[in-house]
């Protein structure tokens, strides 16, 4: 679970249904299917955006056991997907702040 000020909304990970369910700050709420399990989840900017009070932020995804990451844009389109070697750790269900632990 992961919250985003300039969305004002939750993402909640739901890998029963393989999803990702977004709430919004007055309680309306959307289901994105996905196509694997999802594991953690986390807000990207670019440091671009950081002083645009309009900018996007995205949702990294990461799926522990397909090893790919996934960007979401806040209306939950696919922006990008990273398949992950073999080698690349994800001991602790992904990224933590951005960084790969191994």
């Amino acid at each position: 679970m992961v919250s985003c000020g300039r969305q004002r909304c939750l993402y909640v990970a739901d890998s029963e249904r393989d999803a990702v369910h977004r709430v919004l700050s007055d309680g309306v709420s959307s289901i994105w299917p996905l196509k694997d399990k999802p594991s953690a989840l986390s807000i990207v900017r670019r440091v671009s955006d950081v002083d645009t009070p309009c900018a996007a932020s995205n949702l990294l995804v990461t799926f522990t056991d397909s090893r790919k990451l996934r960007e979401y844009s806040p209306d939950g389109r696919m922006l990008r997907q990273i398949c992950l070697d073999a080698d690349i750790g994800m001991q602790l269900g992904g990224l933590i702040g951005g960084v790969v632990v191994r």
